[in-house]
């Protein structure tokens, strides 16, 4: 079991170098996908351009990371709170104070970015929002289900993220209000879970656009991993959802799937060994991991205008080693921009979040001996 009093180190060391990775995956995703090198010749013999198109362009699994981190780290914070109306709502204020601020300041430097790219490059492809009303769309992130173009590309996984949180308050809620809470959860995630792999495997299809479904699956692996690991379940339960994830694989292969159930599985043995406090506490790693949610937001718009300054002077026809030097310059871009984002916007509002505390329950009794960090 995680003890809470067991804190060899203040954070999750292990969930956020996963965080940092999958920050860094997709933004060499966006850098090589939308920017990419004139064709390879012909050749026998696998080349290191070929390795690294290969990791580079899966790099958009790393949301799917960002997903089962984010069900476990939500059941982790809720995991000793009573089932209140305030206390719902305290959590879902210190999400909005945890997510909005930074999201907000990326927005308006979007806009900035593609007025001032118009004015400067006559770039007609940059966004600007036909009128105030798309913005305010934006800002709400209900872009997707209104059929408004994003300003922020990343920002359809804000919006997904959002949904999640409200059903799993919900979920959470509900379980510890009804009278059978094992058969409400049995019946509910079970089907939503069902429901969420036939649609990722497109064997149903997707009622709404932008709708959480699709992805829920992943988001209740790291929610169920963490349950476990609490002992507030029996493992059946993860095994079941694991098992369910990897029958549909052996029917069809699905990169994001495989890398999803994969965090998943990994933060549940590494939590069962008691090294989610300290593996992977390498310092780079744990450099970006902090401000992984700022370079996810900024490297479309800071980092992307690097490349897409090479994209011109190539004539849209860059090299793959001119793709590399230039991707140099947009990481440090990025990682600039994200800290700058993240000193006077991020982390300022996370502290104010921090404040904001529920009323807790008594923590349940140990089964085991694994340990975490707080």
């Amino acid at each position: 079991m995680l003890k809470d009093s067991i804190s060899a180190s203040p954070r999750l060391l292990f969930v956020d170098a996963l965080r940092g990775i999958a920050a860094l995956m997709v933004t060499l995703y966006h850098f090589t996908g939308n920017y990419p090198a004139i064709p390879a010749g012909p050749h026998d013999v696998p080349t290191f351009r070929d390795l690294f198109e290969a990791v580079a362009l899966h790099g958009g699994c790393g949301v799917d990371i960002f997903f089962a981190i984010s069900g476990f780290v939500i059941a982790y914070s809720l995991r000793n709170l009573k089932a209140t109306g305030r206390n719902a709502g305290i959590f879902v204020l210190r999400r909005s104070l945890r997510l909005d601020p930074p999201y907000l300041v990326t927005l308006f430097g979007a806009l900035g970015c593609a007025a001032l790219s118009r004015l400067l490059l006559h770039d007609s492809a940059a966004y600007v929002p036909a009128s105030w009303i798309d913005c305010l769309v934006n800002m709400v992130y209900l872009q997707d289900f209104l059929h408004v173009r994003a300003v922020v590309a990343v920002a359809w996984t804000l919006c997904i993220e959002i949904q999640f949180y409200l059903v799993f308050v919900l979920i959470w809620w509900l379980t510890q209000r009804v009278g059978a809470p094992s058969l409400f959860l049995v019946a509910t995630l079970g089907s939503l879970t069902a429901w969420s792999l036939l649609i990722r495997f497109q064997l149903v299809p997707e009622p709404l656009p932008g709708l959480f479904i699709e992805h829920w699956y992943l988001f209740q692996l790291g929610m169920l991993v963490c349950w476990t690991l609490v002992g507030r379940i029996h493992g059946a339960w993860l095994a079941a959802a694991a098992t369910a994830a990897a029958g549909l694989l052996a029917l069809r292969w699905h990169s994001p799937t495989v890398v999803g159930l994969a965090t998943a599985l990994s933060i549940y043995a590494t939590g069962k060994a008691g090294h989610l406090g300290d593996w992977l506490a390498w310092k780079p790693l744990q450099y970006l991991g902090r401000r992984s949610y700022s370079i996810y937001l900024v490297h479309t718009i800071v980092g992307s205008r690097v490349m897409n300054i090479m994209w011109r002077l190539t004539g849209g026809a860059p090299s793959f080693s001119t793709t590399l030097v230039f991707m140099v310059p947009a990481l440090l871009a990025t990682l600039v921009a994200a800290e700058l984002l993240y000193r006077w916007v991020e982390k300022p509002s996370v502290e104010i979040a921090k404040r904001l505390k529920g009323a807790r329950e008594e923590p349940p009794a140990p089964v085991s001996a694994t340990r975490m960090a707080a």
